[in-house]
């Protein structure tokens, strides 16, 4: 009978509360990676919020870390961002030969 018992203790567990929500929010809105990181972002453009540029971002402005990535997914949505498909980076473009093909095409 002990094991059928409540254990909880009642209290919220959410590690955030909603005022540090949307102070969160409105820094996602007017930052982008970049702003905040430089070069340390995961994204070639550093355009883009990340799940782990977030988890960077909130460790550093609220000492706060989850285990899991879907935490951090939910935090995205509740601060207004969707999921987006990832920009493509070739790192083997050659910016001259990519210039060149330009220019032929619109030549015909």
């Amino acid at each position: 009978m002990e094991g059928l018992l409540d254990h909880r203790d009642g209290r919220n567990r959410a590690k955030m509360t909603l005022e540090q929500i949307a102070e969160l929010q409105e820094k996602l809105h007017r930052y982008t990676p970049s702003d905040l990181f430089g070069a340390e972002t995961r994204t070639a453009s550093g355009q883009h919020w990340l799940v782990e540029d977030l988890a960077h971002a909130v460790e550093r402005w609220y000492g706060i870390t989850w285990n899991s990535r879907t935490s951090y997914h939910t935090l995205l949505a509740r601060c207004g961002f969707t999921y987006q498909r990832t920009e493509k980076v070739y790192k083997s473009r050659r910016e001259r030969a990519v210039s060149t093909f330009v220019a032929e095409v619109e030549k015909k």
